[in-house]
């Protein structure tokens, strides 16, 4: 048993605890990075969705000219260009080709600029065309495509 009749003893002094890397430092350094590694992962997923979104808005916002007028313009330019004149039919058939192409596929939504001949001709049929335009077009596109 204690004697309360004994002089006590002073209160001892705290004694610093020596800091362990491993068991102190190293889970606090742990935690940060985790922590900013999962606020850099939010910062680019949200950063790219406003681009995504912006990107939406801004293909909404910019009307698509007619098929018509973008095949017309690109004829214009190539005959500014002048290969036929220059002998050069080969670029030029190319170039007629690919406009030809481009436009049924914008007009009529048709892989066109992927698929021969006879596969745009059977695309064609599902579509509403006079059949004398039909056989124009099916002329036109065998001699030139």
């Amino acid at each position: 048993m204690l004697d309360s009749t004994k002089n006590l003893a002073p209160i001892k002094d705290i004694f610093p605890e020596d800091l362990s890397f491993r068991e102190d430092i190293l889970p606090v350094l742990i935690g940060i990075f985790v922590i900013l590694i999962l606020i850099s992962i939010i910062y680019y997923y949200t950063k790219r969705q406003k681009q995504r979104n912006l990107e939406q808005r801004v293909a909404k916002e910019i009307p698509k000219l007619p098929a018509h007028i973008i095949a017309f313009s690109k004829l214009k330019e190539l005959e500014e260009k002048e290969f036929w004149q220059k002998g050069d039919f080969k670029t030029y058939h190319s170039e007629v080709s690919y406009t030809m192409r481009e436009y049924l596929e914008n007009r009529f939504d048709i892989p066109a600029l992927e698929s021969v001949t006879e596969e745009i001709m059977q695309d064609l049929e599902d579509f509403e065309i006079k059949n004398k335009q039909r056989i124009n077009l099916k002329i036109f596109c065998k001699r030139l495509i």
